[in-house]
């Protein structure tokens, strides 16, 4: 199983978005789990010219660049 990372604006960010929107934090939190797993799931797009993926939480998009240990989560 892979270790995620986050990065520090994401972390911030994410702890906004737990006060303001606690079930699209949820949605984010859920998907961002599966990472560990899967690190390129059905539902992710590779962004062109990074080595980088996205996949949709609602309005919001997770974008990690995923390795054979670790996912960064930005």
């Amino acid at each position: 199983m892979r270790r995620l990372q986050f990065t520090t604006q994401s972390a911030k960010s994410l702890a906004k978005l737990i006060k303001r929107a606690p079930e699209i934090a949820r949605t984010i939190a859920a998907q961002t789990e599966k990472l560990r797993e899967d690190p390129t799931p059905h539902n992710s797009k590779k962004i062109v010219g990074y080595p980088c993926h996205r996949i949709r939480g609602g309005d919001y998009r997770v974008i990690w660049a995923p390795c054979k240990i670790t996912c960064l989560v930005d």
